[in-house]
């Protein structure tokens, strides 16, 4: 993480990188919320079936799915807090993020 950090911070102006970390905000705040429970769900199974890694899966993609979509939704919000209207585009690309 470091280390794209760094590339990052060459690679844009202060005012760019100032923009990036606004978003990454509301990012951060959202993936706290991330699925990753329901992985760890499956490590602690003494016995794993095809249907516990659906299901986990499933809830997974869900999760995910609907943590874009409300980092879509808020990213209007969160561009008037930060009186950036720019934010607003960028939160709206980067909720493609939950989805891989």
């Amino acid at each position: 993480t470091w280390v794209s950090t760094l590339m990052v911070v060459r690679l844009l102006e202060p005012s760019d990188y100032g923009l990036f970390a606004m978003s990454q905000v509301v990012l951060a705040a959202l993936a706290f919320m991330n699925g990753w429970g329901f992985a760890n769900s499956l490590v602690q199974e003494a016995e794993i079936d095809r249907r516990k890694v659906g299901q986990v899966f499933a809830l997974l993609l869900l999760l995910n799915g609907t943590l874009a979509v409300a980092q879509f939704l808020i990213a209007p919000l969160a561009a008037d807090y930060y009186g950036e209207p720019i934010v607003a585009d960028m939160l709206r690309v980067q909720a493609v993020l939950f989805l891989t």
